[in-house]
């Protein structure tokens, strides 16, 4: 298709994904990325970044959906993690132990998607775990996943995306997204996280507190999530953990209470609100919202945005083609 012109909405890990999944599927596209924040100011570039979605933190209800979301991100982050990119990008493969309160637990959503997952036996999770049962947890899983770390995987994601073709990237805080389609395009990708419930009138829309803390231990290998928001996640350059879950709070300050429940020392304190929705994810076409104009809205995956950005972003472009095949509104 000559002379496409197309607009992401978006420059967190889901909008850049996006907007380099359209690239490779469109390289001659003309490309414009509209975003308030870049790097550091958005939530994915502090996310510890692992592939393991669970039934209970789903962005989405369509087990479908998320298999193929979970299949082509771990796909696309093995190809990293086994490249020479792998450092640059902050790309990587880990163990990780999936803990569980329930005895009977079922195994992990994500197990068909990553490299192994077993159940411990007992005696194997008291020797991996020793304070696991006083800590209440019943049944552990052992699994190999990949890993994404934020503040490395964005501004990788964002130089591929600035040396791959025609790009534009704006830093613009929007009142609405028609001051995106501003000047002609073909296509508009919305990948606005939590600012969706402003730009798209989206009641759903609702922000979720994370405080977590960072802390240098080379040491740590293992990852551990657990019931809750319990998790260990190690990256490359530190670990992170956590956590907190704050259900409609905004609140970017750092909390002294959920620190010292978190840790008693640590470094490098953050706090983000994560874009969650009721229903779940958003990824469909609109074309009622902007006077017939196609609109892919693809926003709100929880906590899961790093680990099903490139599964979610390759769907969002299927749809996309899919809707510029049917006919090209005028710009």
């Amino acid at each position: 298709m000559s002379n496409l012109k197309v607009t992401v909405v978006g420059a967190g890990v889901v909008g850049l994904s996006t907007a380099c999944a359209f690239q490779r599927a469109f390289p001659n596209a003309d490309l414009t990325v509209v975003a308030a924040d870049i790097d550091s100011g958005i939530v994915s570039y502090v996310a510890a970044g692992y592939l393991s979605p669970t039934v209970a933190k789903m962005p989405t209800s369509d087990l479908a959906v998320l298999g193929k979301w979970t299949a082509a991100s771990s796909e696309h982050y093995r190809a990293i993690a086994t490249s020479a990119d792998s450092d640059a990008a902050g790309v990587g493969i880990s163990p990780l132990c999936e803990l569980s309160d329930k005895p009977n637990a079922e195994e992990p959503f994500f197990a068909p998607y990553v490299f192994s997952c077993r159940r411990l036996t007992d005696e194997q999770l008291d020797y991996l775990l020793p304070n696991a049962r006083s800590a209440g947890i019943a049944t552990g899983f052992q699994a190999v996943t990949v890993y994404a770390q934020g503040s490395r995987y964005l501004p990788y994601l964002m130089h591929n995306l600035r040396s791959g073709g025609r790009v534009t990237v704006r830093r613009e805080k929007l009142n609405s997204l028609a001051e995106a389609a501003h000047g002609g395009c073909h296509l508009l990708f919305n990948c606005t996280g939590l600012g969706a419930s402003k730009l798209c009138s989206d009641p759903d829309v609702y922000p979720s507190r994370g405080q977590v803390v960072r802390v240098h231990a080379p040491m740590q290998k293992l990852a551990l999530h657990g019931p809750g928001a319990f998790y260990v996640l190690p990256n490359r350059d530190d670990v992170v953990i956590g956590g907190t879950a704050g259900a409609g709070s905004f609140d970017l300050n750092v909390s002294e209470t959920d620190t010292e429940d978190i840790m008693t020392r640590a470094y490098q304190i953050f706090a983000r609100p994560s874009p969650y929705r009721r229903g779940g994810s958003r990824l469909e076409v609109d074309r009622g919202l902007l006077d017939g104009l196609p609109v892919v809205h693809n926003y709100c995956h929880g906590a899961n945005g790093v680990g099903l950005s490139w599964g979610s972003a390759v769907h969002a472009v299927e749809l996309a083609t899919e809707a510029l095949r049917s006919g090209r509104p005028r710009m």
